[in-house]
């Protein structure tokens, strides 16, 4: 549960004309997004991907196109943003920050014909107001502080991202962006 950012990515082409789209893609995403951490490329004859991780606290992004059939090359990913708003991450600052990451980042494949559809739960990609990201930010936040709080007075142990000391979720995130 959570903010998060789904999309879909898809192409045609041959594996080598793939590879060369996700690779022009990648090196747009290291100029104009220096602040995120962005994986090698990999490139095999059935998959192309590389991964991006749009702040510290948020999941990993999944740029990753699979050969289906033939030239028909897709993907269906997601990341989660809103624990990047965390205290212990730098609070909605980072938050916005994350979430704007990845979206600049969907911004170079969509216009790059990679990315096909998106879909924010924070409404930004759409409006692109960051107040009301933030609105919404805001009402996640409590959403899951409600449900962990719900399940702590039933009697079961819950531990919610707000509650994790600083060395907790991004040490996980950050883990399998560098292990490929």
């Amino acid at each position: 549960m959570g903010l998060s950012i789904c999309y879909q990515l898809a192409a045609s082409g041959r594996s080598e004309e793939i590879g060369q789209r996700m690779s022009d893609w990648q090196a747009q995403l290291k100029r104009h997004l220096p602040g995120c951490n962005i994986s090698e490329l990999a490139v095999t004859d059935k998959q192309v991907w590389f991964d991006l991780l749009p702040g510290p606290g948020s999941e990993i992004a999944r740029m990753r196109l699979r050969n289906e059939e033939s030239e028909l090359w897709t993907g269906s990913w997601d990341c989660k943003t809103q624990y990047a708003g965390c205290a212990q991450y730098g609070g909605p600052a980072n938050f916005l920050e994350a979430h704007g990451c990845l979206i600049k980042a969907l911004d170079i494949g969509y216009s790059s014909g990679l990315v096909e559809t998106v879909s924010d739960d924070g409404g930004y990609w759409s409006g692109r107001s960051s107040e009301k990201l933030l609105e919404r930010f805001h009402a996640y936040q409590s959403l899951v502080a409600s449900l962990v709080a719900q399940v702590r007075d039933a009697g079961f142990s819950a531990t919610s991202p707000q509650d994790e000391p600083e060395s907790g979720r991004q040490e996980r995130s950050t883990a399998t962006i560098d292990s490929f």
